[in-house]
């Protein structure tokens, strides 16, 4: 096993990077069947019966340090590397690193297919790699106590209990196009579809946040990352809400704006006019928090169901139609993704022109 120098600083927010093919990582907030395996394309999630008669040997599974660290974990996530063709010298932060990332970006495939099956915007799991076997939440969904007319009442934590998933929940036929991206050779993969695996690895990291303000900040860096083209690409809130407006009201054409329940936002909002939308979020609720526009009585855990929401459709449904349209999942790079783009809404202007 190569590692780190074991003399280096320990840095406690880094891992040790170890270079090995194959890894077992536990899970937090996936329900499976006793003895059960669970594959979303490469990786294969395993409950615990499963990984002590078929994946373990017998010695480890009576070890006490296994049996102290993973006592709360009911599900493991494996990730043999080597079915991803040629991973060496991939990450420089050792194959461990890797097979994480890898890890992180079917966990997000994970969670388009959850949104899929039922494309309702309160409907969400959390699943994560973690040893705690139980959600962490903000400090205002734990349980607590509060006192009212001298006598004492519970407000218990109930939110990690709905947010586990089971495998009714996940669907692997409705984000086929991207489990076919994830199962290629890495090394195969276009430049574009490189950008859909981390935009999945964004998702990920989007939703394991336990607070809502910091999931915003996320989704307006999953929108900069799609749309960004290189280091040297200046574009604004602007740009992004015209790529989406083209995208939603003429190559892919939805309403799921309209869908959002009334007790979520009042006003009906439209998805053609998407783009003012997004960027009224983006600028309001993003811009003011990174500028330091803080309201001196409100949580920074808390932001407005109307605004987190439909930044997050926006975000799921944009991943939805990128890898369900064959023009677009085809792209090479993101430089021909933009092109196809901006061709269809010359298109459409062209065909509004010749029916005047």
């Amino acid at each position: 096993m190569k590692h780190a120098n074991s003399m280096a600083p320990f840095l406690p927010y880094a891992h040790i990077p170890i270079d090995e093919k194959s890894f077992i990582f536990p899970i937090t907030g996936l329900l499976l069947t006793t003895n059960k395996k669970l594959s979303i394309g490469n990786i294969d999630f395993v409950d615990r019966v499963y990984l002590k008669s078929r994946l373990i040997d017998k010695e480890l599974a009576k070890d006490i340090n296994f049996i102290n660290l993973f006592s709360r974990v009911d599900t493991f996530a494996v990730v043999d590397l080597s079915k991803f063709g040629d991973y060496k010298n991939l990450c420089k932060d050792g194959d461990n690193s890797l097979a994480l990332q890898l890890l992180k970006q079917t966990i997000g495939a994970m969670y388009i297919s959850i949104y899929n099956k039922k494309p309702t915007p309160d409907n969400e799991r959390r699943i994560i790699i973690s040893d705690k076997g139980i959600h962490e939440v903000d400090e205002g969904l734990n349980s607590y106590m509060a006192i009212w007319n001298g006598k004492y009442h519970m407000c218990p934590n109930k939110v990690s209990e709905l947010l586990i998933a089971k495998e009714g929940d996940i669907d692997v036929k409705n984000v086929q196009p991207i489990i076919n991206i994830l199962n290629k050779n890495i090394k195969d993969r276009s430049e574009f579809e490189n950008k859909i695996c981390k935009a999945l690895e964004l998702v990920y990291s989007i939703l394991i946040e336990a607070y809502t303000s910091e999931r915003v900040l996320k989704l307006t860096t999953l929108l900069n990352f799609i749309f960004n083209q290189s280091e040297n690409h200046n574009f604004d809130s602007n740009f992004v809400g015209r790529k989406l407006k083209i995208i939603f009201n003429v190559i892919d054409k939805k309403e799921f704006l309209e869908e959002i329940p009334e007790y979520i936002c009042p006003e009906c909002l439209k998805t053609k006019d998407i783009s003012p939308i997004m960027v009224d979020i983006y600028s309001r609720v993003r811009n003011n928090f990174v500028h330091g526009k803080i309201d001196i009585f409100t949580e920074l855990a808390v932001i407005n169901l109307k605004d987190y929401i439909p930044l997050k459709l926006i975000c799921f449904e944009l991943l939805k139609s990128i890898t369900t349209s064959k023009e677009l999942i085809n792209c090479k790079d993101t430089k021909e993704f933009d092109d196809y783009i901006e061709s269809k809404e010359a298109e459409r202007i062209k065909m509004y022109k010749s029916k005047k």
